[in-house]
């Protein structure tokens, strides 16, 4: 996603412009993302459930809970780096998670999707002091991670987020008073110590 930035003295834009991607592969990412959540959306796929909206909704929904922290394991989550550190591998296997029970054919949508989304994340471009350079970091298949700021960026973070909390079932059991995202924070509730 390019923004429109505006020129400074002397016609010179600011020396540490990021540039997400150029004007036509900003497009592709951008359509990749609004197809996931479409079909997302359309049968029905809760991939909110964990997502806190405010900060102050947080205090609220815990001060309901009731909670009695001589009972409770309180797990914090501060994720550093978050958008950078989501890898697209990982982007992948949240999606395969979140459409396992879709038919093959909307799953195949879906891939689609991801490859729209892994060529936007694979066309950035940096500037530095008036140098435009690609961005290398992570060439590997499936290790390079979302771009700050990045049109899908925001959605696939918190999708992840969710598919990661989602996961914790597994290691903690379907019991917990509650457990929620807040961007980079979380924080996961369990009975017992």
């Amino acid at each position: 996603l390019i923004k429109d930035h505006k020129v400074h003295k002397n016609s010179q834009f600011p020396p540490h412009l990021v540039i997400l991607a150029t004007n036509f592969t900003a497009c592709f990412s951008k359509v990749g993302y609004l197809g996931l959540k479409s079909v997302l959306d359309s049968h029905g796929i809760n991939y909110t459930l964990f997502s806190i909206n405010q900060a102050s909704d947080l205090k609220t929904t815990l001060s309901r809970c009731q909670l009695n922290r001589a009972l409770l394991s309180i797990f914090s989550i501060d994720v550093f780096n978050m958008c950078p550190s989501i890898k697209f591998s990982l982007i992948k296997k949240t999606v395969y998670f979140f459409s396992s029970n879709l038919p093959s054919k909307t799953r195949c949508t879906l891939n689609t999707c991801l490859k729209l989304i892994e060529f936007g994340m694979s066309s950035m471009l940096l500037s530095f002091h008036n140098k435009y350079y690609q961005y290398h970091c992570g060439d590997k298949d499936g290790e390079r991670g979302l771009a700050i700021g990045g049109f899908e960026s925001a959605f696939l973070a918190d999708l992840v987020a969710c598919y990661l909390l989602e996961a914790m079932i597994d290691l903690f059991g379907d019991e917990h008073p509650f457990k929620g995202m807040y961007r980079d924070d979380g924080i996961y509730v369990t009975n017992g110590k």
